[in-house]
């Protein structure tokens, strides 16, 4: 198949290119042929493992990781991949050790903060979540994700003007449907917002969940735009 590195990384950059076009079984076996060829290559594993999470299979994914690490034991990426499968897998105690390993190892990597920030989100633990959340702004300030699962939390907080600001910043990074839902949320839940203000990012979202293709998401919007400001259905049916 391939008899240099060279060669081997070309192939990988064309597996990881159909996996991104979305065609993860032929990734699969670009993956396999790749690590029959060069079975001591952690990143082959940890690639692998991104497709078959891909393709919902869960235990061989955390196998491939498992496989990474042990090649590799300072593979921090390899340690958060692992952490997201543990989630999948609904084993947060084994996820959170995983990004807390990855953090020890790279403090100043801002992935393993914002995945243990999102973790503990989800679990409702906003204060510690809070903690790692800013440390991965701080350490890259360009991440989205990072702005908005702080948003969330600082919503939470009822803290709803730094919410809003945070919110803000992941719509001017990378405008999506649910940023977008999540701002209006904390317009309706802060008084001093305006109505308009609301409304206007329900429709943002409602705009965006359409074009990302997620109609249950637009229809839920559109109920909640119902409910809420009722006066415009009749604008939108002429």
């Amino acid at each position: 198949m391939c008899n240099s590195l060279e060669q081997k990384e070309k192939i990988k950059e064309k597996a990881v290119e159909k996996a991104l076009n979305g065609s993860y079984k032929e990734a699969l076996q670009d993956f396999n042929a790749l690590i029959r060829r060069f079975p001591k290559d952690a990143n082959l594993y940890a690639n692998r493992g991104t497709i078959r999470h891909a393709l919902g299979k869960i235990q061989d994914a955390i196998e491939d990781l498992n496989l990474a690490i042990h090649l590799d034991p300072n593979y921090v990426d390899a340690y958060c991949n692992r952490g997201n499968l543990w989630q999948s897998a609904h084993d947060n105690e084994l996820a959170s050790k995983d990004y807390s390993t990855a953090i020890q190892m790279e403090p100043n990597y801002y992935l393993p903060h914002l995945c243990l920030g999102m973790l503990q989100a989800d679990s409702g633990n906003f204060s510690c979540a809070l903690e790692h959340l800013s440390k991965a702004v701080e350490l890259n300030p360009s991440c989205a994700n990072a702005h908005a699962y702080r948003g969330l939390v600082r919503k939470n907080f009822c803290d709803y003007q730094e919410a809003y600001a945070d919110l803000s910043k992941a719509i001017e990074l990378s405008p999506c449907g649910s940023y977008y839902a999540n701002r209006a949320t904390v317009c309706v839940l802060d008084p001093s917002i305006s109505n308009a203000k609301a409304l206007s990012d329900l429709q943002q979202a409602d705009f965006f969940f359409r074009k990302e293709g997620d109609l249950l998401q637009s229809l839920a919007v559109l109920d909640i735009i119902n409910r809420l400001f009722p006066e415009t259905s009749n604008l939108r049916h002429n």
